[in-house]
C-alpha cells in the first residue's frame, strides 16, 4: 500500500528569531541571555560603625560609668549634687545653678548639697538628670543619642523608678535603646555565673538577694536600711 510522505518538520525559531532545535517551543525564558559571566553588579560594602553600650550604676555615694566589656568603670563621681542656696540669681550673674562631680571642688558660691537617693531609692529626679548630663557631656564626652545605655537598679525598687529612668533617657537624652536590670544580677554575671547568693552592703542600704538561673527571687530578698553611712 502506498503511503503519503508528510513533509519533515522545520526547526522553529526562538522568540528572538534565532534558530532553535527542532521541535522546541519558545518558553518563558526564550530570548533571555545569561550575562552573569560577562557583567557583574559590583556592590560596595557599607561601613559599619561600632558603638559601645554605656553602663551607668547610680549608687547612694558614687555613680560609676563606663563602656560594656571593659574590666572596670571609666569614671567614679560623687552622687552628691550641689545647688546654689539663693533661688534667684542677680542680673548678669553667670554662675552655674547646679554643680556635679569635680565641679564641687571649685565652688563659686555657697551650695546646698543634695543626695538624690535615700536608702537606694531615687527621691530627686532633677539631681539624677544633672548627674547624667555630667556623665554624658563632661565625663565621657559623648553624644547620648549615639549610644545604648544599661542602667542598674537596686533590689526591691518600685516599678515607677524604672519607668522614670526610661522617660529621662528617651525623652530628655534621646538615646536609641536602653535596658534596666538588677544590680544583684549584674554582680552574679560578673563572675560568669547565672545563679548565686548576693550580699550587698553599700552606702545607704544592704541587701541579700538569691539569684537562680538569671532570675532574681524578690520573695526571698532581704533588705536592711543600715549600711556604710551608719558606721
Amino acid at each position: 500500500m502506498a503511503t503519503r510522505n508528510s513533509p519533515s518538520p522545520k526547526p522553529m525559531g526562538t522568540a528572538q528569531g534565532d534558530p532553535g532545535e527542532a521541535g522546541t517551543l519558545p518558553g518563558p525564558e526564550a530570548g533571555i541571555r545569561d550575562t552573569s559571566s560577562s557583567t557583574q553588579l559590583k556592590m560596595k560594602p557599607k561601613k559599619v560603625r561600632k558603638i559601645k553600650a554605656l553602663i551607668i550604676d547610680l549608687g547612694s555615694q558614687y555613680c560609676k560609668c563606663g563602656y560594656a566589656g571593659e574590666p572596670r568603670p571609666t569614671y567614679f563621681i560623687s552622687s552628691t549634687v550641689g545647688k546654689r542656696c539663693s533661688e534667684a540669681a542677680d542680673a548678669g550673674d553667670t554662675r552655674k545653678e547646679t554643680y556635679v562631680g569635680h565641679e564641687l571642688l571649685n565652688m563659686e558660691a555657697p551650695l546646698k548639697l543634695i543626695n538624690p537617693l535615700k536608702y537606694g531609692i531615687v527621691v530627686d529626679w532633677d539631681c539624677v538628670q544633672s548627674i547624667w548630663e555630667y556623665i554624658f557631656h563632661t565625663a565621657m564626652k559623648i553624644l547620648p543619642e549615639e549610644h545604648a545605655v544599661l542602667v542598674s537598679d537596686p533590689p526591691l525598687s518600685p516599678t515607677s523608678n524604672r519607668e522614670k529612668y526610661a522617660e529621662l533617657m528617651f525623652e530628655t537624652f534621646g538615646i536609641p535603646a536602653m535596658h534596666v536590670t538588677s544590680q544583684s544580677l549584674l554582680s552574679v554575671y560578673s563572675y560568669g555565673k547565672t545563679s548565686g547568693l548576693v550580699v550587698e552592703s553599700g552606702h545607704g542600704v544592704s541587701h541579700v538577694v538569691p539569684v537562680s538561673e538569671g532570675n532574681v527571687l524578690p520573695g526571698l530578698t532581704s533588705r536592711a536600711d543600715y549600711a556604710g553611712s551608719d558606721l
